[in-house]
C-alpha cells in the first residue's frame, strides 16, 4: 500500500515573509494538540488573583456546584480574541497575531469586576459594569488590529473571568461580592492545552503607565 500523502496545510497571505519566533517575540510551542487554542487575554495581578481564587474555592463548596470544574489560580484570565488556527501554518498565524498586538500603543488601565453571573448552560463568571469599559476598548482595539492583519474576529465583547464550570445547571442564587480591582499592565498570548487544564504564556506586551 503506498504511503498516505499528508493533508495540504491551508495557506493564508498575511502580507509578510515568515520570521523566526525569537525575532517576533513569542515562544514557539513544542507540543500542540489538534484541539489546543491560542488566544489573547489579560490576567489578574497576584493580589487580585488570590482574591478571585479564594472566591471560587468558597463557591465550589456550594452543594449545587460540588463536583464541577474550578478554574485554578494559574488559569484565571479574561480572554480577548482567539487566533484561528485554520488561517494558515501555526507559526504564521502566531506571527501575524503577535505583529498585530505589538503594533498597538496602549496604556495601563484600571479594571473592576463586581458581580457574579452564570451563563445559561455555561460557567459561573465574574463580570463588571462601568469598571470593565477600558477592557471593552482594548478588545476593540486589538480586534481592529487583528482584522487589519487578515483575521476574522468579532468586535462584540462581554468581559468576564470564568470561575467554575458546574456539573449541573440548576438555577442557584449567586451571592453579592466585594469588587475585585487591579491595574492591567500586560497583554498576553496564551496557548491552552486541551484536556490538560494547562496554560502556557507564549508572549506578553507591557502596557505603559
Amino acid at each position: 500500500m503506498p504511503p498516505r500523502s499528508k493533508e495540504p496545510q491551508p495557506s493564508f497571505d498575511f502580507g509578510f515573509e515568515p520570521e523566526p519566533a525569537e525575532t517576533l517575540g513569542f515562544a514557539t510551542p513544542t507540543e500542540v494538540g489538534p484541539s489546543d487554542t491560542f488566544f489573547f487575554a489579560i490576567r489578574p495581578s497576584p493580589m487580585a488573583g488570590a482574591r478571585i481564587d479564594a472566591m471560587s474555592q468558597a463557591l465550589i463548596s456550594t452543594p449545587a456546584w460540588q463536583g464541577g470544574h474550578r478554574v485554578g489560580l494559574a488559569q484565571l484570565h479574561a480572554s480577548l480574541h482567539a487566533l484561528d488556527r485554520k488561517a494558515g501554518a501555526l507559526h504564521d498565524v502566531l506571527a501575524a497575531g503577535c505583529r498585530a498586538a505589538a503594533g498597538l500603543e496602549l496604556k495601563a488601565f484600571p479594571v473592576c469586576f463586581d458581580a457574579l453571573f452564570q451563563f445559561k448552560e455555561g460557567p459561573i463568571v465574574l463580570r463588571g459594569s462601568d469598571g470593565v469599559a477600558p477592557l471593552v476598548d482594548l478588545h476593540r482595539s486589538l480586534g481592529l488590529a487583528l482584522r487589519a492583519a487578515g483575521f476574522s474576529v468579532s468586535l462584540g465583547s462581554t468581559p468576564h473571568i470564568s470561575l467554575i464550570y458546574p456539573r449541573t445547571h440548576a438555577p442557584v442564587e449567586l451571592p453579592v461580592i466585594d469588587p475585585v480591582s487591579w491595574t492591567v499592565d500586560h497583554l498576553v498570548l496564551i496557548h491552552s492545552r486541551f484536556g490538560l487544564t494547562a496554560h502556557h504564556e507564549l508572549a506578553r506586551w507591557p502596557l505603559v503607565a
